[in-house]
């Protein structure tokens, strides 16, 4: 059975949760390494070990490790992305860049805040997957130049009509995808590390 992005997710959320409390460095270590643990046997038989399921699973909790994929996508690119995804008024898109204010939360932040007044509608289409995520990715930094040749020629083999542009496959993407999904799929998108061995933290703008 395909392994669901929204699994992966509630393990990242629990491990930032953690790290908002007031807690002693050490006793945050402890909950995250309980989370992990509780985490990894809870799925253990749905988390895929071969296979392109296991590259895609890696590489949406690890996407630090894929230099290969270089995506070279702004804040302002992604602020106009989920504003057309999300059909967002001038008030909903004044929420969304107070990123950009002094003290303001991350931009990823922004993104869940805003996208989670409509998390009691349907979405438009099934849950997504890690490894229909992984695909996506992949077609998004094939259109970066930087992006290594391996990874843009294979791509272009496997998708006979390539989109037309990166924005719209993640316009379709968030409009499949909750708020806290979204926020980690920004995440994600920034290439910054998830999770940091036992001990996790997120952090920058």
């Amino acid at each position: 059975m395909p392994f669901l992005l929204h699994l992966l997710c509630e393990l990242l959320s629990e491990l930032e949760r953690n790290h908002t409390r007031s807690f002693s460095i050490q006793k945050t270590q402890d909950f995250d390494v309980r989370s992990l643990v509780g985490w990894f046997d809870k799925h253990d038989t749905a988390i895929p070990r071969l296979g392109s399921e296991a590259v895609a699973f890696l590489s949406c909790l690890f996407p630090e490790r894929r230099p290969d994929r270089v995506f070279g996508l702004s804040k302002i690119q992604l602020e106009r992305i989920v504003q057309q995804a999300q059909c967002l008024g001038s008030s909903r898109m004044k929420e969304l860049q107070i990123w950009q204010t002094r003290n303001g939360p991350d931009f990823a932040t922004c993104v869940e805040r805003v996208m989670a007044i409509t998390d009691c509608e349907p979405r438009m289409g099934p849950k997504v997957t890690l490894q229909e995520l992984d695909d996506v990715l992949d077609r998004i930094a094939a259109f970066s130049p930087f992006s290594s040749a391996d990874l843009r020629e294979e791509t272009e083999r496997k998708y006979r009509q390539p989109c037309s542009s990166s924005d719209d496959l993640l316009i379709r993407l968030f409009r499949r995808l909750n708020s806290f999904e979204a926020k980690w799929l920004v995440r994600m998108l920034s290439k910054r590390q998830l999770i940091y061995g036992p001990n996790h933290f997120y952090g920058g703008r």
